[in-house]
């Protein structure tokens, strides 16, 4: 049994189950400003909040934070702007942040590795276990590579049910420094990858703009299913 380690909080009906997951390498350090993400894993959130807006559980300076900044940001670019007033809509509600490891840092400094130690395993499983995302956003291009390892793709579908056809592997064209976003499908759950919202150098909001026909569906649907 692990212990739920997210950036936001639970609402019955939305994000406790079938909803977005946003899963990231590990939890930032804000002490020196960490880009990755936004707290600690033990971190006990104060007050009831959205992944759209954290405010009221960590303050102002929480929405300056660019890995969270950069994934709001997306949502607008994709055609599903979050609501980051109060604990905004339903679709706000439906988002659950967490992150592969239950480590704090500030950049993975080669520790890939250990992602594939039984510890973080289990700590990736545990929370795709305790909240079943229909749609799961991989935040760093390692980690759908990660996924396919036999340690975590076996327990994995054990969850969301077999994959439904092969990794599709998208590179847009344009001017932009270009990314790879990779999507794959399971019976029960839709998986994107993308590069790391902040600490990718060169990702533009115009190339993650391109993806916008692949996505918006994808997150359309979502609303269709949940009512939101």
């Amino acid at each position: 049994m692990g212990n739920i380690n997210i950036g936001n909080s639970i609402f019955p009906g939305f994000n406790d189950q079938n909803g977005i997951m946003i899963c990231g390498y590990e939890w930032g350090d804000p002490k020196s400003n960490g880009s990755d993400s936004i707290d600690t894993p033990q971190k006990k959130i104060a007050e009831i909040c959205t992944f759209s807006n954290k405010e009221p559980a960590y303050g102002q300076w929480i929405m300056q934070v660019p890995y969270d900044k950069q994934i709001r940001r997306w949502f607008s670019l994709w055609g599903h702007p979050l609501n980051e007033s109060g604990l905004g809509e339903g679709f706000d509600k439906c988002i659950v942040q967490t992150n592969w490891a239950n480590t704090c840092s500030n950049n993975m400094n080669g520790k890939y590795s250990d992602l594939l130690s039984d510890e973080q395993v289990e700590n990736f499983i545990y929370h795709i276990r305790e909240f079943k995302p229909s749609i799961l956003m991989l935040m760093g291009s390692k980690l759908i590579w990660f996924l396919q390892n036999k340690l975590v793709y076996d327990e994995f579908v054990k969850i969301v049910g077999n994959a439904v056809g092969e990794i599709n592997i998208i590179q847009k064209q344009g001017p932009e420094r270009r990314f790879k976003v990779c999507f794959q499908n399971f019976e029960q759950c839709s998986v994107i990858c993308f590069p790391h919202p902040s600490g990718s150098s060169g990702l533009s909001h115009s190339y993650i703009s391109k993806y916008k026909a692949e996505i918006y569906p994808l997150l359309s649907n979502f609303r269709k299913e949940k009512g939101v």
